[in-house]
């Protein structure tokens, strides 16, 4: 959520005022060090820039900010791993060979887009995960940025929408803890779970956490049902 924060401020400021933004709840709990560090930073220009230190700032305490104003540290031990490197610098002809092969087979990414996992999860591991509840504990720091999305939402006049994706061992996960946290923030939330629990099935999945090819299209409708829902108001 640190990170989605500060993307939407970037193109704010580039003047792409959003209409509505829905945020992936998952994000709530993630570890701001493993992100921020790896991939807060991609417009590398952008870095020094004033009002971009004063924003790191607000995230780190003095003697953090090392690692974020030089993101490379973050990779150090990586560069006394020479596989690690080959795998940098292998020639483009034969990583496009490898993605055009995973097309071919229906699997994985291609290069202009998403190609979605048509795979099934497996019956035991599905009624395996079902039963094993997820550990859904959203960080301060996180919940702290989430706040600064709606201060911005009211300053630019867009909505938010909290959305958690469907997954397997979100059937058996309690989220009672948090709801109570959201839902002073006044803003609307969908557990998929547990909202649209109906409308899927174990052919929806791809492993514990992920949707398969099909899901993806379940869950895209979904939310073209919602944000139609919320934009109606």
């Amino acid at each position: 959520t640190a990170h989605s924060e500060f993307l939407l401020q970037h193109m704010i400021d580039t003047g792409k005022v959003p209409n509505v933004v829905v945020l992936e709840m998952n994000t709530l709990t993630s570890n701001i060090e493993d992100t921020v560090q790896v991939s807060f930073f991609n417009d590398y220009s952008r870095t020094w820039q004033p009002e971009t230190l004063q924003r790191i700032a607000g995230y780190y305490a003095p003697d953090q900010l090392l690692a974020p104003l030089f993101p490379l540290i973050h990779q150090h031990e990586n560069w006394q791993k020479p596989y690690i490197l080959n795998n940098n610098i292998d020639p483009l002809l034969e990583r496009q060979q490898i993605i055009e092969k995973e097309i071919a087979q229906n699997e994985g990414y291609q290069n202009e887009g998403f190609r979605a996992y048509s795979y099934l999860i497996s019956k035991e591991a599905y009624q395996k995960a079902i039963t094993q509840p997820y550990d859904f504990s959203p960080t301060d720091i996180n919940m702290r940025a989430l706040e600064q999305i709606l201060e911005l939402s009211e300053t630019y006049g867009f909505k938010v929408v909290l959305v958690h994706a469907p997954y397997p061992a979100g059937f058996a996960t309690d989220y009672s803890l948090v709801k109570p946290e959201l839902e002073q923030l006044d803003v609307p939330v969908y557990f998929l779970n547990e909202t649209h629990s109906h409308a899927f099935t174990a052919l929806d999945f791809l492993d514990k956490t992920h949707t398969n090819a099909h899901g993806a299209i379940t869950t895209s409708l979904l939310l073209s049902e919602i944000l139609a829902v919320q934009t109606e108001r």
